[in-house]
């Protein structure tokens, strides 16, 4: 069975690459529903018979804090990768100069 310090890093680079792909995943379904709510937004409504009200072709406000959600799963997850490949090698060097003393 490995390390307990290497099974920490396998559970890092894990879910630095699973926070990766969720917030890519909801980057990209958010995307698609503001691409979606735009060109909705675009269809000009008509008014009903006889309505004599004051009509404007403004459309509804777009939501787009599920992009910045989504960017900001990414980045964490990215944050997180790095971290683990920084102490994975960090941890190699520190291996391998305390096997060259030893032997030295």
């Amino acid at each position: 069975m490995p390390p307990a310090r290497s099974r920490a890093i396998v559970l890092l680079l894990g879910a630095g690459v699973l926070a990766i792909i969720v917030g890519e995943g909801w980057y990209l379904t958010a995307k698609a529903a503001v691409a979606h709510a735009a060109q909705s937004a675009i269809v000009v409504r008509t008014l009903p018979v006889h309505t004599y009200t004051q009509y404007t072709q403004r459309g509804p406000v777009v939501d787009t804090s599920g992009l910045w959600t989504g960017l900001a799963i990414a980045g964490v997850g990215i944050a997180v990768l790095l971290a683990a490949a920084v102490v994975a090698v960090t941890r190699r060097v520190t291996a391998g100069a305390s096997s060259r003393a030893l032997s030295g």
